[in-house]
């Protein structure tokens, strides 16, 4: 069922006679339930975040590209740009547009996230409308390796937040078959892996794995083994410092990253040998760790905020006491 669909019957069920009402009411009904259902599947194909950690040492044992990137709500909206909801409408006009996609006309009641959407996507590095960002989230989506969705797991948050979550969760699968990509092609995990690659230990794990003996012979890799890292976002000379007093082998650093400089990122790795990037650049991460992987093969991490979080909340990578910010993303 279509998005126009769905909106014409979301409106007879509020405003049609009362013999009509209950049939569309039911049909309304039939539509929640099904997309329940796909959340569950959705949900459901969620790697654990140890799977995660094989596929990234075994590449890196192997030599071989992989791209892991994460979507959030910024980049989520940007993609739903002209694909499921027009840019001519203000942005902070789409709330009841997601409502009506989802067929709940109480999601985004409560929770004030929708009012700052605009806001929300400009913090990524985004204008809105941004038909360019899309067409770059779009190729990153293609290419990526493995893809970081909202998940239903988020201890702490709202109900009124979950339900939004939820909305997102639609989101994502109603893009896909815009991009004629079938759910069951692609590899994903949760969108707050990056947080949660630290807080089970494995961040400082694949950093530093010649710190931990028998990890390399684990995964197929010489004992002695330390990844040349490449650290790239605007923090990524701050957390270089931090990275080399833990013992970490730092190649270089490159900043600043943005949406408007992404070509000339991209030419700059080319300069260097690494065998593992961590990005740390909002929207523009997404497109640049799938072409990371691709243009040089080699294993390219959407860390998101993690640069901020260890550098400003911890100054250090030891991950027991480590705490992942559930209350500030989607």
């Amino acid at each position: 069922m279509n998005v126009n669909t769905k909106s014409a019957i979301y409106f007879q069920a509020a405003n049609g006679t009362p013999g009509r009402t209950f049939q569309t009411a039911l049909q309304l009904a039939k539509e929640k339930l099904k997309l329940a259902q796909q959340r569950q599947i959705l949900q459901s194909r969620l790697m654990s975040t140890s799977a995660l950690v094989g596929l990234i040492f075994r590449a890196l044992a192997r030599q071989r590209s992989f791209s892991f990137i994460r979507l959030g709500d910024s980049e989520l909206l940007i993609m739903a740009q002209d694909l499921l909801f027009p840019s001519s409408i203000d942005i902070s006009q789409w709330g009841h547009l997601l409502a009506n996609l989802c067929c709940d006309r109480d999601l985004g009641e409560g929770d004030d996230e929708v009012r700052r959407w605009g806001y929300i996507v400009q913090v990524s590095g985004n204008q809105f409308p941004d038909l360019v960002a899309r067409e770059y989230l779009i190729k990153a989506v293609l290419a990526a390796s493995v893809i970081g969705v909202p998940s239903a797991y988020r201890p702490g948050r709202s109900f009124e937040h979950m339900k939004l979550l939820e909305g997102f969760q639609t989101l994502f699968l109603e893009i896909l078959p815009k991009l004629s990509l079938p759910l069951e092609n692609l590899k994903l995990a949760d969108s707050a892996e990056h947080h949660m690659l630290h807080a089970s230990g494995w961040f400082r794990k694949l950093l530093l794995p010649n710190q931990y003996p028998g990890l390399c012979q684990q995964f197929g890799l010489p004992p002695s083994f330390q990844p040349r890292i490449l650290l790239i976002g605007n923090l990524a000379s701050s957390f270089a410092e931090l990275l080399k007093t833990e013992g970490g082998n730092v190649v270089a650093s490159l900043q600043p990253v943005g949406m408007n400089n992404i070509a000339a990122v991209i030419k700059q790795i080319h300069y260097y040998s690494f065998d593992l990037a961590l990005v740390s650049a909002g929207t523009a991460a997404k497109y640049l760790c799938t072409s990371i992987a691709q243009q040089t093969g080699k294993v390219a991490l959407d860390t998101g905020q993690l640069f901020d979080e260890l550098l400003y909340s911890y100054g250090h990578l030891k991950h027991e006491n480590y705490a992942i910010p559930y209350m500030s993303f989607m």
